[in-house]
C-alpha cells in the first residue's frame, strides 16, 4: 500500500500527528514498520464501527478484529461509556492507537488548480479559495492537499484540497480522549474510502470509480481513479434517517415504526427479504430522489473534470442494503452498480457471520485501519 501523501500546514489536520500529546509525524514511517497495529474507527451520531488489521505480508493484511456498537461518542451516558470501553477493550484487544474519520459541517473538499508555486504560497492560495465556503475566520481553518496526477492542465497542477475548522479538530481529539483512545490520524471519510478501494480494486487506466456511502445521518458521493481522490461532495437530504422519515410520511406511521420497517427490510447477504408491495413502492419513490442527487453529482464531476461519464458505482454504508437499491441505480443511471466489500481480499473465516454479511458498513473503518 502506498502511504497517504497529503501535504499540509504545520498545524493542519493531516499533520495533527505532530502535536505533543500524540505522535511525532517524523517518526511515523519507522513507527509503522515496527508496529503496524492501529484501530480504524468510523463513527457517526449513533454508532461506532471498528476494524483492526494484522499484517500478513509487506502489503497485505488479515482481519484481527471487527465490530460495531450503537453508542454515540459525542453524547455518552455513564452506562454507555462503560459499554463503549468494554467494546473497545474486547474488539481492540487493548490497543488504544486509532485512526478516526472526521465528519463536521466545516469540512470541505474541493478540486483546485494552480500554477506551480512554493508550498507556503500554495497553502495560502488554498485558504483563500476556501474563504467563500466556510463560516469561520480563515485563521481558524486548517487546510491540506493532495496533488492529482494526470488530471491537470498544461502549465497548471490539480489538487484535491481539504479543509476543516480547528475547533472541529480539537473536539475530535477530546472525544477520542474521553473514549480512552490515542489519536494518531484524523481524516475525511473520502480518503479512508480511497485507502479501502486501493487495497481491494485493480485500477484500470483512465477509469473513474464512484463510491456512494449512505450513512445514518449523511451520505457522500466520492470519485476515485487510479488510486487518487478526484472529487467528493455530500448528497443533501439522502441518508438512512431521511429514508425513515420518508417512509413515515408516505405510510402514515410514526418515525420509530418507520425506522423499524426500513431495518426489517434490509437485505444482508444471508437474508432474503420479501418486501411488501406498499413498502417496495415507497422505497422506489425514495430511490428516485437518490438517482436525482447521484446524477447531479455525476454531472458536477463531469463538468469539472471534462469527462462524459463515470465507469462504475459502488455502494457502502447501511443504505447499501436497502432492497433493490443497486438494481434500481444501475437501471436508472445505466452504470454498473454493486455493493462494495472492503473484506474482499482478506480471509473472512474468523469474522462473525453477522459482521461479514454487513461488510459494506465497515468500508471507512477498514480504510482507516490501513497504515
Amino acid at each position: 500500500m502506498p502511504p497517504r501523501n497529503s501535504s499540509t500546514t504545520s498545524e493542519g489536520m493531516w499533520k495533527i500527528l505532530n502535536r505533543s500529546d500524540i505522535v511525532d509525524i517524523q517518526s511515523i514511517a519507522s513507527f509503522w514498520k515496527r508496529r503496524p497495529d492501529r484501530l480504524g474507527i468510523d463513527f457517526d451520531s449513533r454508532s461506532v464501527r471498528l476494524v483492526k488489521l494484522s499484517k500478513r505480508s509487506e502489503s497485505t493484511f488479515d482481519i484481527a478484529a471487527c465490530g460495531s456498537i450503537n453508542v454515540s461518542l459525542r453524547q455518552t451516558s455513564p452506562a454507555d461509556q462503560q459499554r463503549l470501553h468494554a467494546f473497545l477493550k474486547q474488539a481492540g484487544g487493548g490497543l488504544s492507537r486509532a485512526a478516526v474519520n472526521i465528519d463536521d459541517p466545516s469540512l470541505r473538499i474541493r478540486r483546485m488548480v494552480f500554477a506551480k508555486m512554493p508550498e507556503r504560497d500554495l497553502i495560502e492560495a488554498i485558504k483563500w479559495n476556501f474563504r467563500e465556503y466556510i463560516d469561520c475566520p480563515i485563521e481558524d481553518y486548517d487546510v491540506g492537499y493532495t496533488q492529482i496526477e494526470g488530471w491537470g492542465e498544461a502549465d497548471r497542477t490539480s489538487y484535491a484540497a481539504y479543509g476543516v475548522s480547528k475547533k472541529a479538530i480539537k473536539e475530535h481529539i477530546e472525544i477520542l480522549k474521553q473514549a480512552g483512545l490515542k489519536l494518531i490520524a484524523l481524516e475525511p471519510q473520502a480518503t479512508a474510502l480511497l485507502a479501502a478501494f486501493h487495497y481491494n480494486l485493480g485500477w484500470q487506466p483512465g477509469q473513474t470509480v464512484v463510491c456512494i456511502s449512505i450513512g445514518e445521518a449523511s451520505t457522500y458521493f466520492t470519485v476515485m481513479a487510479e488510486g487518487q481522490l478526484l472529487f467528493s461532495r455530500p448528497m443533501t437530504g439522502i441518508n438512512f434517517d431521511s429514508l425513515a422519515k420518508f417512509v413515515s410520511r408516505n405510510m402514515s406511521i410514526g418515525e420509530g415504526e418507520a425506522a423499524g420497517v426500513v431495518v426489517e427490510n434490509l437485505s444482508f447477504e444471508r437474508k432474503t427479504v420479501a418486501v411488501r408491495p406498499e413498502v417496495a413502492d415507497v422505497l422506489s419513490q425514495y430511490y428516485s430522489q437518490l438517482i436525482i442527487e447521484a446524477q447531479r453529482s455525476i454531472d458536477a464531476f463531469s463538468i469539472l473534470f471534462g469527462v462524459e461519464r463515470v465507469d462504475s458505482i459502488y455502494l457502502c454504508g447501511i443504505g447499501a442494503y436497502c432492497p433493490g437499491i443497486t438494481s434500481h441505480m444501475q437501471k436508472s443511471l445505466g452504470i454498473p452498480t454493486q455493493i462494495f466489500d472492503p473484506f474482499a481480499r482478506v480471509a473472512k473465516d474468523k469474522l462473525d457471520p453477522v459482521v461479514a454479511d454487513r461488510s459494506a458498513i465497515f468500508a471507512a473503518a477498514f480504510g482507516l485501519a490501513i497504515p
